[in-house]
């Protein structure tokens, strides 16, 4: 399966570094992207039931990717619930809502929001599901995609107590 992404936003994600991947307004595809960092194994899309087993019951510490300087701990639950906390040197707040698997994406739906954005500030829907791939990457870490295919988070996931 290939991403789009823009190249602006192609963050070397694969390598954990903080450079760009490209510079301009083109679209580059993961592959691509991960070939062109000279890498040799690419970011692999999980599957439903993979994304399923992987976010029940975790904590995610996530860097927020879209949304620069942003950390974010969330606590995926079995039941399709989640809970976040998210902040940045400027900014913090919590949002809570539901998650489900559907078409090889995780799906999110705000219940509220505190205050009434999203992660880092930008702007966020409550009520709407936003569907998005889960990739997993060479160092084990995941990457979740936006639904537009642009980069959203670096996570390392560990399980609940």
């Amino acid at each position: 399966m290939v991403f789009t992404m823009k190249i602006e936003q192609a963050v070397s994600i694969l390598r954990g570094a903080a450079k760009v991947c490209f510079a301009g307004s083109l679209t580059l595809s993961m592959q691509a992207c991960a070939e062109a960092e000279g890498l040799n194994d690419a970011a692999i899309a999980l599957t439903s039931a993979e994304i399923r087993a992987t976010f029940d019951n975790v904590i995610d510490n996530a860097e927020v990717l879209d949304s620069p300087g942003v950390s974010a701990e969330t606590y995926w639950r079995a039941s399709g619930t989640f809970e976040t906390r998210w902040s940045s040197s400027q900014r913090s707040g919590e949002a809570k809502g539901l998650w489900r698997v559907q078409d090889d994406r995780r799906c999110v739906k705000l219940e509220d929001s505190e205050p009434s954005t999203g992660t880092g500030g930008e702007s966020a829907e409550s009520g709407v599901w936003r569907c998005g791939a889960i990739l997993s990457l060479p160092d084990g870490r995941l990457l979740s995609l936006n639904p537009d295919g642009s980069p959203h988070g670096v996570h390392r996931l560990t399980p609940m107590p």
